[in-house]
């Protein structure tokens, strides 16, 4: 990636649902997870994940097996776990990049005036395992291993740029699959695109200043930003 280029606008992506579809690997090496620390069955579904940060989901499992909040198991034995179940998972599976995530990240990477950064609620080695050889498009990333929060990690993206360029992008724009992506870039006074190629329908997504069908239609989408 050439680093001198000029750096204008701030493009912020989302991983699952938005550039890859993992078939759930996610959820189902959480369960796995559970079941191994905890001993209990627990079923997670698109939308109990999706948005979400997995310090959130962590904590969110623990309120459903230990109500008072009794339990001696940490984020960092849980992410240890899960990170060894989700390269399980997806060894020898190929990545399922979701339609016009690979050419438009390409775009990103190799255009003068565009930061590809990442924006995920996945462990940084979650993020890493599931993009593969699309990992090292992105800049930088704010991840989803200490902040439950996605909004604080928008400023944690932000705040990379600014680190590593001086100065504040001309435009950041926000892309992701969820009604969460949308809020996040609304606190961030960004621009908010949402595709629906996660859980989420076109009507649910309406709130994003751009809609669109999938990432293939990023051309259009440059033009109109």
């Amino acid at each position: 990636m050439n680093k001198n280029k000029k750096k204008d606008y701030l493009y912020i992506l989302d991983i699952d649902g938005t550039l890859i579809d993992s078939g759930g690997a996610g959820r189902k090496s959480m369960e796995k997870a559970c079941e191994s620390l905890f001993g209990q069955t627990i079923k997670l579904n698109a939308k109990d994940v999706a948005g979400r940060t997995d310090s959130y989901i962590f904590k969110h499992i623990l309120k459903k097996i230990y109500p008072k909040n009794r339990f001696s198991v940490d984020l960092t034995e849980f992410k240890t776990v899960y990170i060894r179940n989700l390269l399980e998972e997806l060894r020898d599976k190929p990545t399922n990049y979701l339609k016009g995530a690979r050419e438009f990240t390409d775009f990103l990477e190799k255009s003068s005036g565009y930061t590809p950064a990442l924006l995920t609620g996945n462990f940084k080695k979650a993020a890493k395992i599931k993009l593969k050889e699309i990992a090292d498009k992105f800049e930088f990333g704010a991840y989803g291993d200490i902040k439950t929060n996605r909004n604080d990690l928008f400023f944690d993206a932000l705040g990379l740029y600014q680190k590593k360029y001086n100065k504040n992008p001309d435009k950041t724009v926000v892309i992701g699959d969820t009604p969460f992506d949308i809020e996040c870039a609304i606190k961030g006074n960004a621009i908010s695109v949402a595709v629906s190629t996660g859980p989420y329908s076109k009507e649910d997504l309406k709130a994003a200043d751009f809609v669109l069908e999938d990432l293939s239609q990023w051309p259009s989408l440059l033009e109109s930003i």
